[in-house]
C-alpha cells in the first residue's frame, strides 16, 4: 500500500499548517519515489532562491540525498546544514517496521548568520542582495534546546504517522473484510432455492431476495423495500401472514416449518413450508421479523398422489386378499368330494378295472389331497394379511411347545433332536407365532440329510434394547446361496420334482408373520451342512 493510502492527509497537512504557524518551521512529508505529499512554510530563501538557481539547486538536492541515505541506514533522525548555509532535518516514517516515507523541517538557522557569508553568496550566483537578504532575515533560528524540542515533537508525530498508516491499513482491510463479507451474505442470499425476506415492526418490508420478489409479482427485491403485504400478489392472505409475524415478534418465540398456500404473481396456488423468526438488533431487541419458505408444491402433489395410490393398492390388496379367501374356501367343498368319490372309486373298483385304470384314481386322489393343503395354505397366508388384532405380550416358548404337539408325529418318526434354549416373551399373536415356529421346524425336518439324524436348535439373545434375534439351526441339507431371497417368494420350491411334500407357501407365510410383528427374517446355509434361520421380534415394554 503507498505511503499516501496509508495517511489522513488533509489532516495532516491542516495539522502542519498550525505547526509552522506557531514555530515558523517548514514540514514536508515524502514517499521513497520522493512524491511531496505535504509541504508548509518553505522560506522564500529556498523557494525564490536556493531551489531555482542551478548553482545553489544542487546543493538543495545534495542535502536531501544525504538526508535521506543517512535514514535509509537506519538513524533515528538526521540534523545536516547544507552548503547553502540552512539547517535541514528529516525523521523517518516506518511503518509496521518498513521505512515508508520521511519527514522533513527546517529551512532555519541555529544561530544568528553570517551576512558577509549571505552577501558573497548572493553575488557569486547572481542574487539581488538586498532582496536576498531580506528573505534571509525572515529565516526564523532556533536555539539547540528548541532545536531538540522540534526533534522530540518530530519523533513523536512520525511515530504517531506510523500507527495511524496501521490503524488505517486495519480499517481498510476491515471494510473489505466486511465488504467481502456482505457481499458472500448477498450471493448466498440471492442464489439459494428458498425465498428469504425481512420486515420491520410495523410489517413493512426491509429487503428480500430475488425468488421472493418474483413471488410477490415485484422485478427485484429493491422495488419491495417499503411495501406491505397488502401490494403483493397474495394480497388476499395478507392477514393471515401478518398475524403470524405479529404473533412471532410479540412473543420472541419462532414459528418453524408449517405448511401454508401462497398465491404467486401467475394466480397459482401453491404449497410452501414456512419459518418465521424475530428479527432482533445488537441489544437484542425485536426490530422486526425474518422468515423463509420453500415451495413444497410437487412435494405436496406427490404425497397426495402417493396418498391416493395406497389407498386403491390397499383397496386393491383387500379385494384381492378377500378373493382369494372367499375363492379357497369355496374351492374346498367341491374338492373335497372330487377326493371323496376318487377315493370311493378307489375302493370300490380297485382290481375290477386294469391297472392303468387304478393308476389312474390314485394320480386324481394325490393331485385332490396336494390342491387341498394348497388350497389351506393359500386361506392360512390371506388370514395373516386380514388380522387386524393387537399385538400382546406372549411367551415365545408356549408358542414353541404348541408347534412341537402339532409335529410329534413328524419329530418320533424321523427320531430328530429339537433342542430349545431359553426363550424371552415378544409382541406376537399367538396363533401365528405357532405357525412360525411350526413351519420352520417342518422344513428343518423335511429337508433333513439322508445320512443322519435331525438335529434342530432354537435360541434367542436380545440384540437391542427393544429387539431379540431367533435363531432356528439344523444339519440338514443346506440351500444354495443363490436362493436364499428366492425360496421367500410364494410358491418356490427348490426341487418342485421332489417326494418331499410342501406347497411353497411355508416360508412366505414365515416372512409374512414376521413383518406383521414388525421384524424380519433372513437365512444363512452352507449345501450339505445346514441352515439357520434368523428372525428378528420386538421385546415386550
Amino acid at each position: 500500500m503507498k505511503l499516501s493510502e496509508l495517511l489522513p492527509i488533509a489532516e495532516l497537512q491542516d495539522l502542519c499548517e498550525q505547526f509552522t504557524a506557531l514555530t515558523g518551521a517548514v514540514t514536508a512529508i515524502l514517499d521513497l519515489e520522493g512524491n511531496i505529499l505535504i509541504a508548509t512554510g518553505w522560506q522564500d530563501i529556498c523557494t525564490r532562491f536556493h531551489r531555482v538557481n542551478p548553482g545553489t539547486a544542487s546543493r538543495c538536492r545534495e542535502s536531501d540525498t544525504v538526508l535521506a541515505t543517512r535514514l535509509e541506514q537506519g538513524e533515528p533522525y538526521n540534523v545536516y546544514k547544507c552548503r547553502n548555509g540552512l539547517v535541514d532535518v528529516a525523521v523517518p516514517i516506518v511503518f509496521m517496521g518498513e521505512h515508508v516515507g520521511n519527514f522533513f523541517t527546517g529551512q532555519f538557522l541555529t544561530s544568528q548568520p553570517d551576512a558577509e557569508a549571505f552577501q558573497a553568496q548572493a553575488r557569486q550566483f547572481g542574487f539581488p542582495e538586498e532582496e536576498y537578504l531580506g528573505a534571509l532575515s525572515r529565516v526564523p533560528v532556533f536555539s539547540d534546546e528548541k532545536v531538540r524540542l522540534i526533534m522530540g515533537f518530530f519523533t513523536r508525530l512520525t511515530n504517531l504517522i506510523g500507527e495511524m498508516g496501521v490503524a488505517r491499513m486495519k480499517e481498510e482491510a476491515a471494510k473489505k473484510e466486511l465488504q467481502a463479507s456482505r457481499q458472500l451474505l448477498q450471493t448466498i442470499i440471492d442464489t439459494v432455492p428458498i425465498r428469504i425476506f425481512w420486515k420491520d415492526r410495523s410489517l413493512r418490508y426491509l429487503g428480500c431476495n430475488p425468488l421472493f420478489s418474483r413471488d410477490a409479482g415485484y422485478s427485484s427485491p429493491e422495488e419491495m423495500i417499503g411495501k406491505d403485504d397488502y401490494q403483493m400478489a397474495w394480497a388476499a392472505q395478507a392477514e393471515l401472514y401478518r398475524t403470524d409475524d405479529r404473533a412471532v415478534m410479540e412473543t420472541g418465540r419462532p414459528k418453524l416449518f408449517f405448511d401454508e398456500q401462497v398465491q404467486s404473481r401467475e394466480g397459482r396456488l401453491m404449497w410452501v413450508r414456512t419459518s418465521k423468526i424475530p428479527l432482533k438488533n445488537e441489544s437484542s431487541e425485536v426490530i422486526g421479523v425474518l422468515g423463509i419458505y420453500e415451495d413444497v408444491t410437487d412435494r405436496k402433489t406427490a404425497e397426495q398422489m402417493l396418498v391416493e395410490k395406497n389407498d386403491e393398492l390397499q383397496r386393491s390388496n383387500l379385494d384381492l386378499e378377500q378373493f382369494a379367501y372367499v375363492s379357497s374356501h369355496d374351492l374346498q367343498t367341491p374338492l373335497r368330494n372330487i377326493v371323496l368319490f376318487a377315493q370311493m372309486l378307489e375302493r370300490r373298483y380297485k382290481g375290477a378295472l386294469d391297472s392303468e385304470a387304478d393308476e389312474f384314481i390314485r394320480f386324481i386322489v394325490d393331485a385332490g389331497k396336494q390342491m387341498s393343503s394348497l388350497i389351506s395354505d393359500i386361506l392360512e397366508y390371506s388370514r395373516v394379511a386380514s388380522r387386524k388384532e393387537a399385538l400382546v405380550c406372549i411367551p415365545a416358548a408356549d408358542a414353541v411347545a404348541t408347534a412341537m404337539d402339532n409335529l410329534a408325529l413328524e419329530i418320533a418318526e424321523t427320531h430328530a433332536v429339537v433342542t430349545i434354549a431359553e426363550l424371552p416373551q415378544v409382541l406376537a399373536e399367538s396363533s401365528l407365532m405357532t405357525s412360525l415356529f411350526q413351519n420352520l421346524i417342518s422344513n428343518a425336518i423335511k429337508y433333513r440329510a439322508a445320512d443322519r439324524l435331525p438335529e434342530i436348535s432354537v435360541r434367542a439373545e436380545r440384540m437391542a434394547p427393544d429387539r431379540v434375534l431367533f435363531t432356528l439351526a439344523d444339519n440338514g441339507i443346506g440351500i444354495d446361496p443363490v436362493y436364499h431371497d428366492k425360496i421367500f417368494e410364494i410358491f418356490q420350491r427348490l426341487n418342485p420334482s421332489s417326494d418331499t411334500e410342501g406347497t411353497g407357501i411355508g416360508l412366505t407365510l414365515c416372512r409374512r408373520i414376521v413383518h406383521r410383528f414388525g421384524g424380519d427374517i433372513w437365512l444363512e446355509s452352507t449345501p450339505g451342512s445346514g441352515t439357520t434361520f434368523f428372525f428378528s421380534l420386538r421385546t415386550c415394554p
